[in-house]
């Protein structure tokens, strides 16, 4: 079993996470869809910078309701 870890940043976070991999030493890969992606202690760890990446504007507009209705329970640290 693999093991995976998909962590999306808002605004400025995803370019300080990336600063942060890279002052660690990290070797990342940029994949698709504005992500990259590395191993950390044998797990696959994912950064995003989209919640969804949906082409259909219809369904990206319902997509991004949900996101504000729910914002008030995302993590933040």
């Amino acid at each position: 079993m693999s093991v995976a870890i998909y962590w999306y940043f808002e605004d400025l976070g995803y370019s300080k996470a990336r600063e942060f991999i890279k002052n660690k030493n990290l070797k990342f890969k940029y994949t698709a869809a504005f992500s990259l992606d590395y191993e950390w202690n044998e797990i696959n760890i994912e950064h995003h910078k989209r919640l969804f990446d949906i082409k259909s504007p219809f369904k990206y507009e319902y997509l991004s309701k949900i996101q504000d209705k729910y914002k008030d329970k995302q993590q933040e640290h």
